[in-house]
């Protein structure tokens, strides 16, 4: 579905780097309104960035995009290597990609990691660096999440094993052996951790170390998945941040690996947004279906900042009680949903059945006072007045009122209407821009020629 190209766009750049959040039912055309607020940002000079979480998503933007010839990162298009990035990159280094693991295996487990203690969660992060540590120093640009996870499968349970003449075949034997001949002092360090620290820890801490490592490396390894963030990469995020791409690797035929892949390639390119002096186009990352794609801590970073660096994110989700359960459901989660919804500054409001939702967006849009009038008669038991021809005996009185109203209310929403042939491919949307008034916008389908 497609709409007229004469429409005037729904917002500038200007309105834009504020964040753009659309809420809608499903079938509520949000969908459509997102492609077109992305694609009327793409003509006006912005590099746009894709993750697709459903089937047809990928060939949509591709056809949307076709003037621009946008790269679809997929097996056999592209090779973006996260390991061989990040620490090849300035500042770059085994930790900030542990973190990233954390964040990913927060997302991928919908747990929070605040709530993991600090010996559980420090041992799972060292295992980590490490293994990335020792992969990149003997391997280089070849290093891949295959090496990393070989190291830590291989990695010695007790004592006994990290003494056994048989470790030197394994593959963390192999490589600290290569790695004492590139960086000896660096190597020892490695070693002193793998054969002392992991190998004495006990039988417990041992697995859940070794467990929670390998949790967040392991979507990587996928078929397809693998393909692409294994070996030299291609393209770079500073390269994705200059050219429009699309992550067509969508959750329902990529699984847990199309996921991870969306979530660490999305994550490293707003790093780079906040990262970069200098640059010629703002950056607009799409997420529909964003509950699966949000991660409190981070996305509240990038929004915060991001517009002094020209960030652009467009989101989507159904319903905030959606985003909330998707983020864990307890309080904590509550808050960040809120967070997230309002550092989204511009709303995109669709025909929504939830009423929590479409009662904080009536809040959003704000009230005004309505002033209420009332009147009738009274009975008087006094003579009648002068100008009470008819004897009645009765007075008009006349009462009136200030109320507090909502500009929208929350009904409204459900009378929006959704696009598709029932309504000729119209769709109602309101939208706020952050400022005092609102907007009702009506975006016509039109089927490709």
């Amino acid at each position: 579905m497609f709409w007229r190209k004469k429409d005037p766009p729904l917002f500038s750049i200007e309105q834009a780097v504020t964040g753009i959040l659309a809420t809608g039912r499903p079938g509520s055309g949000k969908t459509t309104l997102v492609n077109r607020i992305a694609i009327e940002l793409a003509a006006m000079g912005c590099i746009v960035c894709v993750c697709c979480i459903k089937p047809d998503e990928a060939d949509n933007y591709s056809e949307l995009l076709k003037r621009y010839k946008p790269l679809r990162i997929e097996p056999g298009n592209a090779v973006i290597n996260p390991l061989t990035y990040e620490l090849g990159r300035k500042g770059g280094s085994p930790r900030s990609l542990a973190r990233f693991m954390e964040d990913l295996t927060e997302v991928l487990s919908r747990s929070s990691s605040e709530k993991t203690e600090v010996f559980w969660k420090s041992g799972t992060a060292d295992t980590q660096a490490y293994a990335i540590e020792l992969a990149y120093m003997v391997k280089g640009k070849d290093a891949s999440f295959q090496d990393v996870y070989d190291i830590i499968l291989s990695a010695p349970s007790d004592p006994a094993q990290a003494s056994s003449e048989s470790l030197r075949s394994t593959p963390l034997g192999q490589l600290l052996e290569r790695a004492f001949t590139i960086n000896p002092e660096r190597a020892k360090v490695i070693a002193d951790f793998f054969l002392k620290r992991f190998a004495c820890v006990g039988e417990k801490a041992n697995g859940a170390f070794r467990t929670g490592a390998l949790t967040a490396i392991a979507p990587f390894l996928e078929p397809g998945i693998k393909e692409i963030t294994s070996g030299r990469s291609t393209i770079t995020p500073e390269q994705m941040l200059e050219r429009h791409t699309i992550l067509a690797l969508d959750t329902l035929t990529y699984s847990t690996g199309g996921l991870a892949l969306n979530l660490l390639a999305s994550w490293l390119c707003m790093e780079a947004v906040l990262r970069r002096t200098k640059w010629r186009r703002p950056f607009v990352l799409v997420r529909d279906e964003y509950h699966q794609l949000a991660h409190a801590e981070r996305d509240i970073r990038v929004q915060s900042v991001g517009r002094s660096q020209e960030f652009i994110g467009i989101s989507a989700v159904q319903t905030l009680p959606v985003l909330k359960a998707a983020m864990g459901g307890d309080l904590a989660a509550q808050n960040q949903s809120e967070a997230l919804y309002g550092l989204h500054v511009s709303k995109v409001m669709c025909n929504n059945n939830c009423h929590l939702t479409n009662e904080f967006n009536s809040n959003v849009i704000g009230q005004e006072r309505v002033m209420f009038y009332g009147g009738g008669v009274a009975s008087q038991d006094e003579p009648p007045e002068w100008y009470d021809f008819f004897g009645v005996g009765k007075s008009p009185n006349v009462s009136f009122n200030q109320q507090w109203h909502f500009k929208v209310p929350p009904a409204s929403f459900l009378s929006l209407r959704t696009g598709g042939p029932a309504n000729r491919g119209y769709v109602d949307a309101i939208i706020h821009r952050g400022t005092d008034g609102h907007e009702f916008v009506t975006h016509r389908q039109e089927k490709k020629p």
